[in-house]
């Protein structure tokens, strides 16, 4: 993606319907599990530890596992750090992969945001660009509103 800063994010799916934590996917096509952590600042690590673990028989490649802690990471971190939740609220984590494509799914009790309105923060600027790694990374991916806000994203493998 090539905007600078200011310009409006824009993201490379329009589809929002239901998410994987609803059975999009047939359940015999892929490897799934999840997880559900308590929203602090310690869910990205513990996140990444659980996914390290969760889908034994995927087999992940390098890249395919690198870019899956990332963007575990990156998720994880926004749903704590902009769902203002309250306490004892929890995060979500739900992984796939099929043998065409891998999954990942993050929800949180927050209000949610709308892609269209995020723009590129300045180079000066420490943070916010967590949204811009994904976009680089997935092949589409979007948000979507069942009982909690999740953040989707698929990664052709």
């Amino acid at each position: 993606m090539s905007a600078t800063a200011g310009e409006a994010f824009v993201h490379r799916s329009d589809d929002v319907r239901a998410h994987l934590a609803d059975a999009t996917w047939a359940v015999a096509d892929y490897e799934y599990d999840h997880v559900e952590l308590p929203s602090s600042l310690f869910a990205p690590r513990q996140a990444r530890t659980w996914a390290e673990g969760a889908l034994p028989g995927s087999r992940l490649s390098a890249a395919e596992h690198d870019d899956v802690m990332l963007l575990i990471s990156e998720l994880v971190t926004n749903a704590v750090r902009h769902a203002r939740c309250d306490a004892g609220e929890t995060v979500t984590v739900h992984l796939a992969a099929s043998p065409d494509c891998i999954r990942i799914e993050v929800g949180d009790r927050g209000a949610g945001f709308a892609p269209a309105g995020i723009a590129r923060p300045s180079s000066e600027a420490l943070g916010g660009r967590g949204l811009f790694v994904l976009d680089a990374i997935a092949s589409r991916w979007g948000t979507a509103r069942a009982d909690r806000h999740c953040v989707w994203l698929e990664r052709e493998r």
